[in-house]
C-alpha cells in the first residue's frame, strides 16, 4: 500500500522505492509521485 511506501521514504530518508514484482522492476515511486497524487486528490493519507 501507498501508506507504507510514504512510511518507508520517511522512516529511511530516501526518495524514491523501487517497485518489483516476479523479480523485475516495474517503476519507481518518489515522494513527489506521493505528494503530487495527494495534491490532485487521488490519494488521501490517513494517520495511522
Amino acid at each position: 500500500p501507498v501508506s507504507e511506501i510514504a512510511l518507508l521514504l520517511t522512516q529511511r530518508k530516501i526518495k524514491r522505492v523501487p517497485v518489483v514484482q516476479d523479480d523485475k522492476l516495474v517503476g519507481i515511486v518518489s515522494r513527489a509521485d506521493i505528494v503530487h497524487a495527494v495534491a490532485q486528490g487521488h490519494l488521501i493519507i490517513r494517520p495511522w
